[in-house]
This record gives C-alpha cells, sequence and structure tokens, in this order.
C-alpha cells in the first residue's frame, strides 16, 4: 500500500465572524486516514470551525471537527466502530474514507487560504 498526501486550501467568503467555505481533497486514494493536519492563516477568530468529512449523502461520515484557531500538527485519526448491541466495541481503529474528504469552515473571518488542511492516506 502507497502512502497519499493532499493540501486543501480553504478561502472564506462572507462577513466577519460568519465567513465560510470549502474543498476537496480529489486526489486521494480511498483507504486508511493515517493523519490530518490543520494550519490556520494568521488574526481567524477562535469561533472559527473546521470539519474533514469523507463520503457523500447519507454514507457521510465526519473524520474530525475542531473549534479555534490554534494549529493541529498532523494527527492521528480514530474511529470507535459499533457492535450490534450498540456499544462501542473496537476502539482506536483507524478511520477509512468512504469516497471524497471534504473540508468544510464556519464561524471565521473572509480570508484568502484561511485554512489549510494536510490530509494522509495509505491506499490500495
Amino acid at each position: 500500500m502507497a502512502n497519499a498526501y493532499e493540501r486543501v486550501a480553504v478561502t472564506t467568503t462572507g462577513a466577519a465572524g460568519s465567513a465560510a467555505g470549502d474543498g476537496e481533497a480529489s486526489a486521494l486514494p480511498e483507504g486508511e486516514v493515517l493523519g490530518i493536519g490543520i494550519e490556520y492563516a494568521a488574526g481567524l477568530p477562535g469561533t472559527t470551525v473546521v470539519t474533514v468529512s469523507t463520503g457523500v449523502g447519507s454514507a457521510k461520515k465526519q473524520l474530525l471537527s475542531k473549534t479555534g484557531n490554534t494549529n493541529l500538527p498532523v494527527t492521528s485519526v480514530v474511529e470507535t466502530p459499533l457492535g450490534p448491541d450498540g456499544l462501542a466495541s473496537t476502539p482506536n481503529v483507524r478511520a477509512i474514507t468512504a469516497g471524497p474528504i471534504t473540508v468544510a469552515v464556519t464561524g471565521t473571518n473572509a480570508v484568502d487560504s484561511a485554512v489549510m488542511v494536510d490530509v494522509l492516506v495509505r491506499g490500495d
């Protein structure tokens, strides 16, 4: 399995404090998400919310959501699958992509390249 990396730059538009934008990692293969990192442009408010998801429609799942304006170095992303009884079964399983990886940014200021999100995936 080869590793693949993509940096997604998200430009936000709108009024200060409520600007939003989105982007997509389009060149990544489906596979294990090894890590996600976030780099914020200077001066973004602490109300900035970055949400990284994979999949589309009802199959969409959130990989990471972070509120604030402090950079996040590339960090492992894990999920806790639920067993048939609805209880957590196997903690710390690496998240698997299920289609495109999307980045949504809300609650911020209008800035070119407001947020840069690094995504590292181990693909087929």
